[in-house]
């Protein structure tokens, strides 16, 4: 898969060395003075890459301006021509910057977003142990927008999902991805969007492999080999979907009715690690380890999720909602803040708690402050 990184700093041709293996090629392209003739260029060579990096701060002219365009200016002009069918193909477009904490700034700013698929500081670029995920993500989504170019493919919800039978899906899921697809009219990069941000990037239908670990209560760092043994007996709810070479995911309700099925009537929701650990060790011979709790503030060790702060395995009894989750969907699930996270003065928060959970923190931070020395 090849991929055109737009720049205007000549020394950011490492990057596209950095990130360049045999299965993903970035070619390095100066951006163009005049807006007329970058657009053009990329219309006139559209044949000859999958998709583009683009520099958030493109240092060119407008016709008939003297102020710069950035990236979003043109991607919006590409989504435009594609959405109106002007030009061939649909593509990712991917975005970066050199500011360090790039996509927090992003997530924090909408303007935009329908256009880009991702977006990264550029310094994760030259970290070895991101770096391969992230050639995966680009050459995943490379790949399967080609397959979203397709109207019929794009016009089978089971197909594109890569499932057999929708029943175990909430309807209102599979209902809102319906209007996307539109009967194979719709945008391939609207229905990109909706796969990434809605389905991939929100636990939920899917969860992802920490996730996984934590409502089956094993400690990953702890378990060796035997993890991925565990992980293999669990394939068959693996997600195989559009974007799966570059997300591993999981079917949330299907990794239930696995455990259901091997090991009723031990709760999934309401039994501990420790439980969880052992029944899984006796069934399948195994040495896994379970997560231990890493806060005395902390009552459950039925984890279920992590703390947004920490990442920390956590009950959701024992953290409070963050804000900002309005416009969440039905089946999506909401993201909490540790009671640990909260209470500890060194931690500033990234996003404050929900407001009808202020009082209940008031009350935490009472409780756990720390106690002044006896004179």
């Amino acid at each position: 898969m090849t991929y055109f990184f737009i720049d205007d700093q000549e020394t950011n041709q490492t990057i596209a060395d950095n990130l360049k293996n045999e299965n993903l090629h970035i070619i390095f392209h100066l951006v163009k003075d005049k807006w007329e003739s970058q657009l053009s260029f990329l219309i006139d060579q559209i044949e000859e890459f999958d998709g583009l990096l683009l520099d958030w701060q493109l240092q060119g002219e407008k016709a008939d301006s003297n102020k710069g365009y950035d990236a979003e200016a043109l991607a919006q002009q590409i989504r435009r021509l594609a959405s109106e069918g002007k030009i061939q193909k649909d593509f990712p477009i991917i975005l970066c910057s050199a500011a360090r904490n790039y996509p927090d700034v992003y997530q924090r700013d909408h303007t935009g977003h329908d256009l880009f698929d991702l977006a990264f500081s550029k310094s994760v670029f030259s970290e070895d142990e991101k770096v391969g995920q992230i050639r995966n993500r680009f050459t995943s989504l490379a790949k399967d927008y080609k397959k979203l170019n397709n109207p019929d493919f794009r016009n089978d919800l089971n197909v594109l999902l890569a499932i057999e039978d929708e029943s175990f899906l909430d309807d209102r899921f599979t209902d809102s991805l319906r209007k996307r697809l539109d009967d194979g009219r719709g945008i391939p990069h609207e229905i990109s969007r909706f796969i990434i941000d809605e389905l991939l990037n929100k636990s939920g239908e899917l969860i992802s492999e920490s996730i996984l670990a934590i409502r089956l209560g094993v400690d990953i760092s702890k378990s060796g080999e035997d993890w991925i043994i565990l992980v293999e007996k669990l394939s068959k709810s693996k997600y195989k979907g559009l974007f799966s070479n570059g997300w591993s995911r999981w079917w949330s309700s299907q990794v239930s009715a696995w455990w259901k099925n091997q090991f009723t009537p031990n709760s999934f929701r309401r039994s501990s690690s420790k439980t969880k650990v052992g029944l899984l060790n006796d069934k399948f011979e195994l040495s896994l380890n379970p997560i231990e709790s890493l806060s005395d503030k902390h009552s459950s060790t039925f984890f279920w999720t992590k703390c947004t702060e920490t990442g920390i395995p956590i009950d959701t009894s024992d953290g409070l909602l963050i804000s900002g989750q309005e416009n969440f969907y039905p089946w999506q699930d909401k993201r909490y803040v540790s009671i640990e996270a909260v209470t500890n003065p060194r931690i500033e928060l990234k996003k404050p708690v929900a407001s009808f959970e202020r009082s209940r923190l008031e009350s935490l931070k009472q409780k756990y402050a720390p106690k002044r020395p006896k004179r």
